[in-house]
């Protein structure tokens, strides 16, 4: 799972036009795939359903690496698979996190920009956090090779 974090200034990142300063609205970007977003949708599921059981349980355990085996890239090995699996049983916050990016592309809210031909490659382009010095831009990137089948890159 391919994340690119970049800074920049606050004002880089979420200045609006001057026309448009002093209105509010809030960003909502999705893609234009429909199968990318029925994965983002699928995989969204997925995570809540795991979600909903206790940390450290069997039940969330297989959720997790049933949502895994059809997010990783298609040529990443089964051990690797069963690995990051496990980092995302063990690690809260991993998962927590991954999780609410899903959420995110999904939704398409605060979602700055996508990029990509949303046929082999979507970018989504993000802020992940942020404080009056800068910005982070979080980028998260899924690829597919028929445009229908959807994977994490790797």
């Amino acid at each position: 799972f391919l994340v690119t974090v970049a800074a920049m200034s606050a004002d880089e990142a979420t200045g609006p036009p001057p026309a448009a300063k002093g209105k509010s609205k809030t960003r909502c970007t999705k893609t234009t795939n429909a199968a990318l977003q029925s994965a983002l949708d699928e995989w969204v599921a997925m995570m809540d359903a795991a979600a909903a059981h206790a940390h450290g349980t069997d039940p969330r355990k297989s959720a997790i690496h049933t949502f895994v085996e059809t997010f990783v890239p298609l040529d990443v090995d089964p051990e690797d698979t069963t690995y990051f699996a496990g980092v995302l049983s063990e690690d809260e916050e991993r998962f927590k996190m991954l999780h609410g990016e899903l959420k995110t592309c999904a939704s398409g809210e605060t979602v700055e920009r996508i990029t990509g031909d949303q046929t082999s490659q979507a970018v989504f382009a993000f802020p992940q956090d942020s404080s009056a010095e800068c910005m982070i831009v979080r980028e998260v990137v899924f690829i597919s090779q028929d445009g229908k089948l959807w994977r994490a890159e790797g």
